[in-house]
């Protein structure tokens, strides 16, 4: 059977005829020279077999009977020794032996043509063909086998298959063909080495051949090569999986619409992107109710017209998601007729919402870059460093510079030509630097606008380089410093023409720099200032002891001022200096700016006009005294009444016959007593006349009211006024003149006891007050039971010479506010309900001179009220 054994080749066909025939000769020899009991023609059987091999069916059949007439003509010649039954017995068993083998060499050759029939046939297929019995000894190789692993088919046969081939099994070998012995078929993909050591994948398909008794006899396996096939399918998986990863890197899926079945094809990333459920499929319906409800109308629309016309689309729209997150989409479609011209559309749905958000924060960036631009009034620009040219201008750059941005955007001569003329040179060699040294550049110049307007501008540019390091463009910014650059002329002009000094000193105690006044007022010309310390100007003692512990506090960020007098050589003058850090860009204070005012002659001016306001007050004081001289007589008659009765009672106890020592002693004690208590009258009297400089002491305000309200005691009788006193223990005590404040409060009951002259319907009735402000100050309130006083004049009550009285000066009221204000309160007027006026004052509490915390409130109790 074809490439089951090696062949004989041409040789060994053409020898066997010529053996077998000389066998033959030699055994018509042998049996005709032999016995006939002897059955030498039996060995003819031997010349059949040979013949089969190179005859055939015909060729053997006349070969056997050739033999057998052989056999017979030897039979002939050859007389018979035995008897002749026994020689035609070995003559018919010699006949019927070459019969016989002929059948059966004919019967081999019949099966043999056929297996090299079927042999043929499977050479005819390309499949990989081989048998191999149980233990996979390869007993059969085609064709196609040879051809697919490489291997001759003598090569081949006799081999274990899955050794000769290195096959890779998906299972183990046992458990195929346990699963072949049961199913008498296994079909797999295998992996085979070939000759040249290249490996393949193949299809391969077991059969199993079964004995008469059913027992596994052999295995015919066929195998088909499906490398190119696999290699193809993972080229393809791969294909896909690229282009999945595309499409989810990208945002972007495909689909495909069938207009005439309706049927729409999603890839699995426009299933995402619209974030579907893969398991029911895509429709129509689907997508218009995925679209956003403002933009449905405008899909519908694209749909209809496309299938209308068959015509591409690219819309972008709005898609709603189940969870009502919104995504923007672009969808593109191209239309593709099939062979049976059914409409179709392919395209793709890509995820543009990042890149519309990208787009929205571009042009919010964009929008706040020019409002920034617009409120810092900072343009920006381009420029090519080879080609000369202007290659961006924004729109503030335009604005700037009074351009039209409708025109584009200038040349660069055109943009030169803006340039100030002074300015033009310094500007182009600033440029030119900046290019040869590639460098950043900044300078300033004016630009002058179309409409002949100049503006201060700023630039400041800086050098862009390609990958190998040349010089590519200039990119840079215009700041409009027009504002700034005015405001510092006019700083500078109001530094150099201040009427006061100004100066500025640096934290090592010199000047840094001064406007003219201090050349004129120190007669030194101004550049001689310029790094002198103020010690050698103003003395060290003065420097030491006034202006540097405040130009310390100013360093350390502190505003100061103050107001001194100050000599040096050309006189005495009352300065008022101010001390203001100025920092550099940093938390340290680096230098002070001085202002120095000389106030003399304002001083030398309000000087005079205390002396005037203290004379004004000291008359004020004496009318007050005239209007009150019954009380004043009353207060002062009283203790002298008494003095000259105990006096009289004195003389009495020591001129009887027995003088009372103890009686005249008492009488004496209270002469001295009533003498004091005169006296202390008489010196709170001759306080309020006597012309003395005001002090400030600690004052108990509730004594100093009782002392007022005992002096103005009989004048109150006297004009049947009640007077009440509701004044407020544990006050603290104020920083005030004694003999100022009891002036005011003289002020204020004369008034009140002059306004209620007429009044006769009603008590008449003053109460004076104590207590503490809102503010914490101690507050002090006279009100009256009077007519009051009109609103409308409210405001005229405390000026100088407005007055009701028909005798009156007008001036008390204005003194007592000058004098409550020059100790730091105030005084002012409401009506009073339901009838009369309160006046009210306030003065500061005292602070302790030691630790700057206002005093403790006297210990001793308020004088009581009373009602006179």
């Amino acid at each position: 059977m074809k490439h089951q054994a090696p062949s004989a080749g041409n040789a060994t066909s053409t020898l066997l005829p010529i053996v077998a025939a000389a066998f033959a000769l030699c055994i018509f020899i042998a049996d005709t020279v032999s016995p006939l009991e002897i059955t030498v023609a039996v060995l003819y059987v031997a010349v059949v077999l040979l013949s089969a091999r190179f005859c055939r069916a015909r060729g053997v059949l006349l070969v056997a009977l050739g033999c057998a007439a052989l056999t017979l003509l030897s039979a002939a010649i050859t007389p018979p020794p035995g008897p002749l039954s026994t020689g035609i017995v070995n003559i018919f068993i010699s006949i019927l032996a070459i019969g016989g083998t002929a059948f059966l060499a004919l019967q081999s050759q019949s099966a043999q043509a056929a297996l090299r029939e079927r042999a043929d046939l499977l050479d005819l297929s390309h499949d990989a063909i081989f048998s191999c019995d149980m233990n996979h000894a390869i007993s059969y190789w085609s064709r196609g086998a040879e051809e697919l692993y490489g291997w001759k088919a003598e090569e081949a046969v006799g081999k274990v298959s899955h050794e000769l081939l290195a096959t890779v099994f998906p299972v183990p070998v046992g458990q195929i063909n346990a699963e072949l012995e049961r199913m008498d078929r296994w079909e797999g993909e295998l992996v085979h080495g070939k000759r040249d050591g290249t490996r393949i994948v193949v299809t391969s398909r077991w059969l199993l051949q079964r004995d008469k008794r059913g027992r596994p006899a052999a295995i015919l396996s066929t195998s088909n090569d499906i490398t190119e096939r696999k290699r193809a399918e993972e080229r393809l998986r791969r294909s896909e999986a690229y282009l999945a990863d595309e499409q989810r890197l990208s945002h972007t899926g495909s689909f495909g619409w069938s207009v005439s079945s309706n049927e729409i094809y999603w890839s699995e990333e426009t299933f995402r992107i619209l974030e579907h459920d893969r398991a029911s499929p895509p429709t129509v319906e689907l997508v218009l109710q995925r679209t956003h409800p403002d933009d449905r109308a405008l899909v519908q629309e694209t749909l209809d017209r496309a299938q209308r016309e068959g015509t591409a689309f690219d819309i972008e729209h709005r898609a709603l998601m189940p969870d009502g997150a919104v995504k923007h989409l672009r969808v593109i479609g191209r239309a593709v007729a099939t062979e049976s011209g059914a409409l179709e559309f392919a395209g793709a749905v890509m995820d543009i919402t990042a890149r519309k958000r990208s787009e929205e924060a571009l042009r919010r960036s964009e929008a706040y870059l020019a409002a920034a631009q617009r409120l810092s009034r900072t343009g920006s620009w381009a420029w090519n460093a080879t080609t000369r040219e202007l290659t961006h201008w924004s729109q503030e750059q335009y604005r700037i510079h009074g351009l039209d941005p409708k025109n584009g955007v200038p040349s660069w001569e055109d943009a030169r030509q803006h340039i100030h003329p002074e300015d033009r040179a310094g500007f182009v060699d600033s440029i030119e630097r900046a290019v040869r040294e590639a460098t950043d550049c900044e300078l300033d110049y004016r630009s002058v606008l179309p409409d002949g307007t100049v503006r201060y501008i700023h630039t400041a540019a800086h050098p862009v380089f390609d990958g190998a390091g040349n010089l590519v463009e200039f990119v840079g910014t215009d700041m409009d410093t027009t504002d700034r650059k005015r405001a510092e002329i006019l700083i500078g002009q109001v530094f150099e023409k201040s009427p006061d000094g100004v100066a500025i000193i640096g934290r090592d105690y010199r000047y840094r720099r001064v406007n003219p006044i201090y050349e004129r007022n120190w007669k030194i010309p101004a550049e001689r200032f310029i790094g002198m310390l103020q010690a050698d100007l103003t003395g060290k003692e003065t420097f030491e002891r006034t202006i540097k512990p405040h130009l310390d506090r100013c360093f350390a960020g502190e505003e100061v001022g103050y107001r001194e007098w100050f000599s040096n050589k050309f006189g005495r003058r009352f300065m008022a200096v101010s001390y203001s850090p100025l920092w550099l860009g940093s938390d340290r204070v680096e230098a002070a700016l001085v202002i120095s005012r000389d106030l003399t002659e304002h001083m030398v001016a309000t000087e005079s006009l205390h002396e005037a306001q203290a004379a004004l007050a000291h008359v004020n004081r004496v009318m007050l005294l005239g209007e009150m001289v019954a009380s004043i007589a009353h207060e002062v008659n009283q203790p002298i009444a008494a003095v000259v009765a105990n006096a009289g009672a004195g003389l009495l106890w020591l001129g009887a016959p027995s003088p009372n020592l103890e009686e005249a002693r008492e009488a004496l004690e209270s002469i001295v007593n009533n003498g004091k208590r005169a006296g202390d009258v008489i010196g709170r009297i001759r306080s309020l006349v006597k012309k003395t400089p005001p002090s400030r002491d600690a004052l108990d305000i509730n004594e100093t009211i009782f002392e007022v309200v005992r002096l103005a005691r009989s004048d109150l009788q006297k004009n049947r006024v009640v007077l009440q006193t509701h004044l407020s223990s544990g006050l603290p005590p104020v920083r005030a003149d004694r003999v100022q404040v009891q002036q005011v409060i003289f002020n204020l009951l004369a008034n009140a006891v002059e306004a209620m002259g007429n009044v006769d319907d009603r008590t008449r009735e003053i109460v004076v007050r104590s207590g503490r402000s809102d503010a914490d100050d101690v507050l002090i309130d006279v009100r009256d039971s009077g007519p009051g006083f009109d609103p409308a004049n409210l405001t005229r009550l405390f000026q100088s010479f407005y007055t009701t009285k028909p005798n009156g000066m007008g001036m008390g009221l204005a003194i007592s506010r000058s004098i409550v204000e020059a100790h730091g309160g105030r005084l002012w007027a409401t009506p009073n309900e339901p009838h009369g006026a309160v006046f009210c004052f306030t003065l500061p509490i005292a602070a302790d001179e030691t630790t700057g915390v206002a005093a403790a409130p006297s210990p001793r109790p308020a004088p009581p009220g009373f009602d006179s």
